[in-house]
């Protein structure tokens, strides 16, 4: 089985070499000379022309790119490189780069990546629908990446993809005819709905939110956002991309923003979750749009399409007006509009805490709190110890204040996390709380992962003799000390 360590490293590759950033690996990345890919057997010029099954776009259903002239990086003495023969040797090139990499061996790293780099450039001279065999050869390999060269070979036909669909984009917003890069996103579309890792590397990764969608791809958008109803997995990317294609025709002006918000408002009780979501990120960005959105919320007391709208508030608005519409939302809502917190609280933490201090202020909304300190106190700085350290002192709700005591013993610091539980078992206010008793176990646990000795057994000596704590959990106490005392 491949390590987690080296999958990500071999992720790091392909992106090296989709990129060309060869200065990412140390120097200067120089002008890039073509590269001539060894064959079994050698190719001719005679074989370089052959018929090639691949080209046959109406028997494989696969639109035709229109062949521009590109300008060759090939010397006349040099055979073009062949595209499956290419896509072998990059393969090749990643798995070496991955175990050299693990080895430390920076410039035969280098060396390896200098090749991949000029020879996807000579593939794309070489071959004009490098994108449209690219995708291919992606809907050949099976739904997950069981082994790493699985993998890489995933990312090597995606880099070469995204680089043909980044170089036909350029020549088009330079004024050539757009009829290539509409192929290849066809294309793209094409296989999108053959399973989940396809449709984020392909729909999510190169083509929402991206300027590609436009009036020749809707009925393929559309027929996605069906197929969603079958395939769950596949909601998240069919409404990202049926958002990105509304954007773009309004952008564009294909469709003017009243025919967007007309399907928005028609859309936003739609059985088909896909529609609806993206009905509900259009609605969120018009104030008045928004209002109707609440009022059918709060009239429904629908916690679904609640955090929907918040979730969209946190993708679409500023920080501070997404924070009042999830505060507003927050009692039909409830726990569902954690992950609207944590987008928002990780996008602009000081926003997030400001939040939480102006609703502590007005002692509202303690739920809303409570996930909103969750949510703004995810990463350990000195701003968010500071936060917790203020409401498990000042905040009146018992939940904040157990949410306030985890966040501290989540520190590396094991005396930081030690103080908070402390403090939390002696604060009279907790004296009937069994929640935060059983918090503090948790909080146990946290620091566990920290390795202080003393510091663990020092707590867990006390909550092993709390009277709050059920039997159940003074055993599970007794055990945490046990194994942590064994090692």
């Amino acid at each position: 089985m491949t390590s987690p360590s080296r999958v990500v490293t071999a992720v790091l590759i392909a992106i090296v070499v989709a990129l060309g950033l060869a200065a990412l690996l140390g120097g200067e990345t120089e002008p890039v000379q073509p590269v001539a890919v060894a064959t079994d057997e050698p190719m001719t010029p005679t074989d370089a022309t052959a018929e090639d099954p691949l080209r046959d776009a109406d028997a494989r259903g696969v639109a035709r790119v229109q062949e521009l002239p590109v300008a060759s990086a090939t010397a006349r003495d040099e055979v073009p490189p062949e595209f499956d023969s290419a896509i072998e040797r990059l393969v090749v090139l990643a798995l070496e780069m991955v175990d050299l990499d693990a080895r430390a061996e920076k410039e035969a790293v280098r060396t390896r990546n200098d090749e991949a780099v000029a020879l996807i450039t000579a593939l794309l001279n070489a071959v004009p629908d490098c994108g449209e065999r690219a995708v291919m050869r992606l809907a050949e390999l099976p739904d997950t990446n069981t082994t790493q060269e699985i993998g890489l070979r995933r990312e090597v036909l995606i880099s070469v993809l995204s680089r043909d669909l980044s170089e036909r984009s350029t020549r088009a917003d330079k004024g050539l005819p757009r009829g290539p890069v509409d192929a290849l996103v066809g294309s793209m579309l094409g296989i999108v709905d053959l399973n989940e890792l396809t449709a984020k590397r392909l729909g999510n990764d190169l083509l929402v939110d991206a300027p590609l969608l436009g009036p020749p791809h809707e009925e393929a958008v559309l027929a996605l956002v069906e197929s969603s109803q079958f395939e769950t997995w596949l909601v998240p990317t069919a409404s990202e991309l049926l958002r990105t294609l509304w954007r773009n025709l309004e952008r564009s002006g294909a469709r003017h923003r009243s025919d967007i918000t007309s399907l928005a408002l028609l859309y936003f009780e739609d059985r088909n979750e896909a529609r609806r979501l993206a009905a509900v990120r259009e609605l969120v960005r018009d104030p008045r749009l928004r209002r109707i959105a609440l009022d059918r919320v709060r009239a429904q007391q629908d916690a679904a399409l609640a955090a929907a709208i918040a979730n969209g508030a946190a993708s679409e608005l500023d920080s501070e007006s997404a924070l009042e519409l999830i505060r507003e939302l927050h009692e039909i809502g409830g726990t569902r509009l954690l992950g609207a917190c944590t987008m928002v609280a990780m996008r602009d933490p000081t926003a997030a805490r400001a939040s939480y201090e102006t609703a502590l202020g007005e002692d509202r909304d303690p739920g809303y709190r409570a996930q909103l300190l969750l949510a703004a106190t995810l990463t350990p700085d000195a701003a968010s110890l500071e936060l917790a350290r203020a409401a498990l002192r000042n905040d009146l709700d018992p939940e904040v204040r157990s949410r306030a005591m985890l966040a501290l013993t989540n520190h590396p610091d094991a005396s930081i996390g030690e103080r908070a539980i402390f403090e939390a078992l002696d604060d009279p206010r907790n004296a009937n709380q069994p929640d935060l008793v059983l918090a503090a176990v948790a909080g146990l646990e946290n620091l566990l992962r920290f390795g202080d000795r003393n510091a663990i057994q020092r707590i867990g000596s006390r909550l092993a003799i709390h009277p709050l704590l059920a039997e159940a959990d003074r055993a599970k106490v007794r055990s945490l000390l046990a194994s942590h005392s064994g090692r």
